[in-house]
């Protein structure tokens, strides 16, 4: 197992998160395990909070994180630790970490939860639609005001993968947990599917 992260690796990792938080970074770096394979940077999607731009990668790959590894972490750490595994290549480790991360609410941490609402993975929209509380309702709001050309994207990509994976499933745009998500948070644009929507709609009240 490779023994160091790359300095690449730890570029693009930082740039995920406020500078304020970069030596707490640093620390969950170290119990993270090194490995060969770079995080998928070049379809990082940027967001902007009250402190900066975010960097946020597609996809990291590093190996499972254990328990024990983890367990002398500050909280904001732990939080750290869960938003980058919730970019992991594995769905089901990106649903043990969405679940630990709905337990943060913070500005740094709500781009990480809203990016799952455009999930593929049906096991993790329904942890966030169990998990995110109220409390996340004005950070989601903001992240929304404050980055309105990606919100559209992530409509189409909740509306992508309804309809290449669930649609036989879940019939009904307006039945599937993305789109509640994003309807119920304000992230959804009126403008992305309007027909299916109010199809969906009409027939939910017969």
């Amino acid at each position: 197992m490779k023994q160091r992260h790359s300095n690449n690796t730890l570029v693009v990792i930082q740039a995920a998160f406020p500078h304020s938080l970069a030596d707490d970074v640093l620390e969950v770096m170290k119990v993270i395990p090194a490995t060969d394979s770079e995080p998928h940077g070049d379809a990082a999607f940027k967001v902007y909070i009250d402190s900066g731009e975010l960097k946020i990668p597609y996809r990291v790959y590093f190996p499972e994180v254990y328990s024990w590894q983890h367990k002398d972490l500050t909280n904001t750490q732990k939080a750290i630790l869960a938003a980058i595994f919730t970019r992991h290549h594995s769905g089901y480790q990106r649903e043990i970490w969405a679940d630990k991360l709905t337990l943060h609410p913070s500005e740094w941490s709500t781009p990480f939860i809203a990016a799952l609402f455009g999930d593929y993975v049906e096991e993790i929209l329904a942890v966030l639609e169990s998990k995110l509380g109220d409390n996340w309702g004005s950070l989601i709001q903001e992240l929304a005001v404050r980055n309105p050309k990606w919100r559209r994207p992530l409509n189409h990509q909740i509306l992508n993968y309804w309809a290449i994976y669930y649609r036989q499933k879940t019939p009904f745009l307006t039945d599937y947990p993305g789109y509640k998500l994003a309807e119920r948070f304000g992230l959804w644009d009126k403008k992305t599917a309007p027909r299916l929507i109010k199809n969906g709609k009409q027939r939910a009240m017969l």
